[in-house]
């Protein structure tokens, strides 16, 4: 059977035609069937494609009907975007709404935490590295030099995050791309906002592994606890990167689930 695919935008500029409507199970363009009452393709029944099937995340929800309820839909979007990614998005309405906002919440949480980690450690290597014959900035600023350095280490955490988090989209965009999916802009916030919950096991392990490895020499054999403070060392970065890893896997499940996902706006199935 010849392949009807099509990628469309989310989004239709001026006086463009909407989105086709595909099946979400294999993607054929169901826009056009005027008897079919299940994928031409994949026996799909339609209404599983429809848009108003998609009712919204427990975030999405809360942002759209009531605000006061988005602390209790912030603990299980993050806790489902960790564990289960792909069954939350096959319910994610396709819509920016309320995303950047759940993104930059997990984005300042963990910012915060490793902030208050790993000021002291920035503020002695800048010291140790600072040009001799130049006013050190703990002399400079004073007592201010405190917050100062805690700002300037948050907002190159914050920056990190943010990057790391552009990276994967436009990763996410290449890699549809090269699979005949159609994710829009739309899709690729969606997921990575609702895997931003992965940027706080980052912020937690990174800051976990170091004191529970330093913790544990003791009872560890000698030629092991020998080698913990390099290892202790090292851990803080490992911690990260398995943090950053989780977000990842947890965008790529994300995105699959909404691969062929329509949009509010998509073009129903004509009567």
């Amino acid at each position: 059977m010849t392949d009807t695919r099509t990628i469309q935008p989310s989004i239709p500029a001026a006086g463009a035609q909407a989105p086709a409507l595909l099946c979400e199970k294999c993607g054929y363009d169901l826009s056009a069937s005027r008897t079919h009452r299940v994928c031409p393709e994949c026996a799909t029944p339609l209404s599983d494609s429809l848009p108003q099937r998609r009712t919204g995340t427990a975030w999405q929800r809360a942002w759209r009907e009531n605000r006061w309820r988005l602390p209790l839909a912030y603990a299980k979007v993050s806790l489902a975007g960790l564990f289960f990614p792909w069954r939350q998005l096959r319910t994610a309405i396709i819509s920016p709404a309320g995303a950047r906002a759940l993104l930059i919440v997990n984005t300042l949480l963990a910012s915060v935490a490793l902030t208050l980690r790993t000021r002291d450690p920035a503020a002695q290597l800048l010291a140790g590295v600072w040009p001799a014959g130049i006013t050190t900035p703990a002399l400079a600023f004073g007592n201010t030099w405190p917050l100062l350095c805690s700002l300037l280490v948050f907002l190159l955490w914050l920056g990190l995050f943010f990057a790391l988090t552009a990276i994967e989209r436009l990763g996410v965009g290449f890699y549809s791309r090269r699979r005949g999916w159609r994710v829009t802009p739309d899709i690729s916030l969606l997921a990575t906002s609702h895997a931003s919950g992965a940027w706080l096991i980052s912020a937690f392990l990174g800051l976990a592994l170091p004191p529970i490895l330093g913790a544990s020499r003791d009872r560890l054999p000698a030629f092991i606890g020998v080698a913990i403070p390099g290892i202790s060392f090292a851990a803080g970065s490992v911690g990260f990167i398995v943090g950053m890893l989780w977000f990842e896997f947890s965008t790529y499940f994300g995105v699959r689930a909404c691969r062929y996902a329509n949009p509010p706006e998509s073009h129903p199935v004509n009567a």
